[in-house]
């Protein structure tokens, strides 16, 4: 540091300094919950290049996934299109 930035204070700052980027726990922390079937996250992603059965030409399926927010149970598949 003192080569490269010329950092003029002592070690002791240094440790100072970074003791005060040690992680802490927060103090309170809510959970949530949820009544069976009362929600779900859905999300969609990309999938690596697949020969689609339909057009025998390569395309990218769309990955659909939802987690029941109460058993944390997730629905799993491979779709073509979105909607």
């Amino acid at each position: 540091m003192v080569d490269q930035y010329g950092f003029a204070a002592s070690y002791e700052s240094v440790k100072r300094f970074v003791r005060t980027l040690r992680h802490t726990d927060p103090h309170q922390f809510d959970r949530l919950e949820f009544l069976p079937g009362e929600e779900a996250q859905v999300d969609y992603g990309e999938g690596a290049l697949t020969v689609d059965p339909n057009s025998g030409r390569y395309r990218r399926p769309r990955l659909f996934v939802m987690t029941l927010r109460y058993s944390r149970r997730s629905f799993r598949r491979v779709v073509w299109k979105s909607s």
